[in-house]
């Protein structure tokens, strides 16, 4: 599928983020992230057919096949992260049946990697809910936000994080990307820290303590990438190594920014 081939590939960042557009744009023409009309089915059969050999479901009429379904989603998850890396704002945003769709293709007989499509778009999700409300962006000025709500919307984040987490089955907790995919979005958590932040600002304890566990949250991501083994290291996508240059950018922002 275009969408997803070009996550393999490891272009230049800002030309990625400019090919998500491609992406979005391929998903609302093809109307892949809403529910089917029977015109539509009709008329994506030859693109996103179902297995061959396998019936199309009772409710069909209400499904995408499940290679339109990962289509969806794949295009979610890799514009949300280049989004994510560049502190920019992807127009694909989660819906309700974003997580339906990866919810049945988590629970089917598919593709092994299925199973984690439920949890990569929870991650992103969360990203995208701390992106709106704090609407990172380091080239525009914000105004200071009172220590009190900085700490109460980290603790809020983390729980929903933690939340996340919980969801996810032991069997998969041994998965290195999914693992690594979990730290960085606690770095991003942690990130609002640095929201409204000023040059020469004085840090305040709560800011202080938010942002060295932010740190902590950076040096894990790292450790965790260089903990890799070669199979691991070899199966990083482009949006992977986007969510890594992310940690990098944010360990010099907070060893030298602040």
């Amino acid at each position: 599928l275009p969408i997803l081939t070009f996550s393999r590939c490891h272009f230049h960042l800002k030309s990625s983020y400019r090919l998500t557009s491609l992406a979005i744009s391929l998903v609302t023409t093809l109307g892949i992230n809403r529910r089917p009309m029977p015109a539509d089915r009709q008329n994506l059969s030859v693109i996103f057919p179902f297995p061959k050999g396998a019936p199309a479901p009772s409710n069909s009429a209400k499904t995408w096949s499940p290679d339109a379904r990962r289509a969806y989603i794949g295009a979610y998850v890799i514009c949300s992260s280049y989004a994510h890396a560049l502190r920019k704002t992807s127009t694909l945003k989660y819906t309700p049946y974003l997580e339906e769709c990866a919810q049945s293709l988590s629970s089917g007989s598919g593709l092994p990697s299925d199973v984690l499509l439920i949890h990569q778009v929870r991650l992103a999700h969360h990203v995208e809910s701390i992106s709106d409300t704090f609407d990172y962006d380091f080239s525009r000025y914000v105004p200071a936000v009172p220590d009190s709500q900085l700490s109460f919307h980290v603790r809020s984040f983390s729980a929903a994080l933690t939340g996340i987490e919980s969801l996810i089955p032991a069997r998969l907790t041994t998965n290195s990307l999914l693992a690594t995919s979990l730290l960085v979005v606690s770095a991003y958590t942690h990130e609002i820290g640095l929201h409204g932040l000023r040059p020469n600002d004085a840090l305040s304890l709560p800011r202080t303590t938010i942002l060295i566990d932010c740190l902590g949250a950076v040096r894990r991501v790292l450790d965790a990438v260089v903990a890799l083994n070669d199979s691991d290291f070899r199966a990083l996508f482009g949006y992977n190594w986007a969510r890594i240059h992310y940690s990098l950018s944010l360990a010099v922002e907070l060893s030298l920014g602040i």
